[in-house]
């Protein structure tokens, strides 16, 4: 896995990057459009590549730590943060299921992680609660992209189309949450459950999200 992703980082996009700023601004914004702050914030970037999400969030956040088991990713990481003075950035090279994170119990106000497979099961969620004092952000893959030149590739090598690993073994983790939670607040009464009901059913519907739940101040987003 580390020799696929230092292969991966000699052309992995750059944060700053026409196009790739964009997008990333757009799903922040959407991120904070439900009450998810990172101003003045410590955030940990579980799986950050070149920094796409780690860097743009330290211009708002009190500190970032930018992980990742890449040297290459985040030799880019640290090649971007000095071209751009961006001094609030630390970065740690390491495998995310094998770091020791003890002495880092509770340091973050927010855990982030996007699109890595880093996170591949309850027990990595449960790691990102461990770190985080407030919220858990995870962006996770809800199917396969239809890319025409992949497609293309991947026939040409016989390769076979696959969701990376992770994905449903989480997702069945937070479908079971989803059933806990309305559970117990169907036990509920009067204005309190209807509100909170009517919030899920929103988050859950929500354009182009196929999960977002709240609990126990963590959010999830599978797109």
């Amino acid at each position: 896995m580390k020799n696929f992703w230092e292969f991966k980082s000699k052309k992995y996009p750059r944060p700053f990057d026409e196009g790739v700023i964009e997008k990333t601004k757009e799903i922040l914004k959407k991120i904070e459009s439900y009450g998810i702050s990172f101003e003045g914030k410590d955030v940990i970037d579980i799986g950050c590549g070149t920094g796409i999400y780690g860097l743009v969030i330290a211009q708002k956040a009190r500190k970032v730590l930018c992980f990742d088991i890449s040297d290459g990713m985040i030799n880019i990481l640290k090649e971007e943060s000095q071209r751009l003075n961006i001094k609030n950035v630390e970065a740690i090279v390491g495998d995310f299921r094998d770091y020791n994170f003890d002495k880092y119990k509770k340091a973050f106000d927010i855990s982030f992680a996007s699109m890595t497979p880093a996170i591949k099961d309850s027990k990595d969620i449960l790691k990102m609660e461990y770190l985080s004092r407030e919220f858990c952000v995870y962006i996770g893959w809800a199917g396969m992209r239809e890319n025409k030149v992949y497609d293309d590739i991947f026939d040409y090598f016989e390769i076979k189309h696959y969701i990376p690993d992770g994905y449903f073994d989480i997702k069945k983790f937070l479908m079971r949450e989803i059933l806990i939670m309305r559970h117990l607040f169907l036990k509920m009464s009067g204005n309190g459950r209807e509100v909170w009901m009517r919030q899920l059913m929103s988050f859950i519907t929500e354009l182009n999200l196929t999960i977002l739940i709240l609990k126990r101040k963590r959010l999830e987003i599978f797109f």
